[in-house]
């Protein structure tokens, strides 16, 4: 699995739309692979969701995001979970570890509705069109 986190000071983005940075992590097995940082073309929301798609992410974590940027993503069926705080290395933890619904992850004002937007199926791999993408 790849999950991708916008980036700001080790810590995550506060808005996804904007930020011009994103670590990208491959978890296989409860524990993280691979671990990269780069930094995001500075272009329009289409060409961030192709950015992302480009490098096969399945799951974006970041703290805000706009609606359509949300429905970009969905369209290359890249689940988005909104409204996190904190840095990297403890939001990667939490999510290996499904407790980012704890409220130390939450931006202030985010109780916890509406975080995830899921593309396609349910679980990995399940969403549409996901079974031709090479690994």
């Amino acid at each position: 699995m790849r999950i991708a986190i916008p980036t700001w000071q080790q810590r995550v983005s506060p808005l996804f739309d904007t930020a011009e940075r994103i670590v990208i992590a491959d978890v296989a097995n409860g524990q993280i692979t691979q671990m990269s940082e780069e930094r995001i073309p500075n272009s329009s929301l289409n060409n961030r969701a192709n950015y992302l798609a480009e490098r096969k992410v399945d799951v974006l974590i970041c703290g805000g995001i706009s609606g359509i940027m949300v429905s970009l993503l969905m369209r290359w069926d890249i689940n988005v979970i909104s409204g996190t705080m904190g840095d990297i290395n403890s939001v990667l933890d939490g999510y290996i570890s499904n407790s980012l619904d704890n409220r130390n992850f939450r931006m202030p004002g985010c109780r916890g509705r509406g975080r995830k937007h899921r593309s396609g199926g349910q679980g990995q791999g399940q969403g549409r069109g996901r079974g031709n993408r090479n690994r």
